[in-house]
């Protein structure tokens, strides 16, 4: 296993470059917009969608090394483990928010630069493409302020649980030895069981803490499928209920299996084939 300074500075490398996909993000929906810039702003937006799917992806995978790290080294520390898995989890947040954002921007740029190539293929002026511009222009800003108003209640909802944290007494939390769950509706039922009788009826643990175990035994699809909520104890139940209705659905696991084995070549009568 990688020693914990390496995999601590993995983590760092990654969050760097996330935050800095992030600000220009906001760089790119925030700047001037003029008729010649928008073939440049639509490459430059996709090329940071694609690179804020990536890193994000790779942060939520790398949680898990880190987790195994820091339960090797600092085995008494979960305290810092859980400042860790709050820090990406806000990140990785903040990143998709930023991909939803671009995705929208992109759309509306796409669609002015097929009106301006259609109104200049037909010889016609279009004094009114600025203002357009400047309406989405304007609608982008709107975005970027009602997300960081977001932020700042999250920061508060941080804070007001840390204070409440405090004045609560410690829990040495059990440690987990579970496989993680990417999405995989065919891995779900064996995830689930082994989560459900560790954790899930655990009567020692708060809901809050249910909630961070889980989060950090998913990834992939099964972590975006709840990316939006944010980490309370009300919210357990609400993300649990989510993953069973997306990848716990019985009949959809049994279709899946059905098409599997329906896909299995059949032997030929050659000795080789029923190897």
């Amino acid at each position: 296993m990688a020693s914990l300074p390496y995999v601590k500075g993995v983590r760092t490398r990654y969050r760097n470059t996330l935050t800095e996909k992030i600000d220009y993000c906001a760089e790119i929906i925030s700047s001037n917009l003029d008729e010649s810039d928008i073939e440049r702003l639509i490459t430059n937006s996709e090329k940071c969608i694609k690179m804020l799917k990536m890193y994000g992806d790779k942060l939520e995978l790398h949680f898990e090394k880190l987790a195994c790290a820091m339960a090797e080294a600092q085995p008494e520390n979960s305290k810092e483990l859980e400042r860790v898995a709050d820090e990406d989890m806000k990140l990785c947040s903040e990143a998709s928010d930023s991909v939803m954002e671009l995705e929208a921007f992109v759309e509306k740029m796409v669609i002015l630069k097929k009106k301006s190539d259609t109104d200049q293929a037909d010889g016609k002026l279009t004094p009114s493409e600025n203002e357009r511009l400047v309406t989405v222009q304007e609608q982008m800003k709107d975005m970027m302020n009602i997300q960081i108003h977001h932020q700042q209640e999250f920061m508060a909802y941080v804070e007001k649980r840390d204070k409440e944290k405090r004045n609560e007494s410690s829990v040495k939390l059990p440690k987990l030895d579970l496989n993680m769950f990417y999405g995989n509706k065919l891995h779900w039922c064996d995830f689930w069981d082994a989560f459900d009788c560790t954790i899930h009826r655990n009567e020692k643990l708060s809901d809050i803490e249910k909630f961070s175990y889980l989060q950090s035994k998913i990834g992939g699809d099964a972590k975006r499928a709840i990316a939006g909520l944010a980490r309370s104890g009300a919210n357990y139940k609400v993300a649990v209920k989510l993953l069973q209705e997306r990848f716990g659905k019985t009949q959809e696991i049994i279709d899946i299996h059905y098409k599997e084995m329906l896909s299995i070549q059949a032997p030929s009568y050659k000795v080789e084939s029923l190897r």
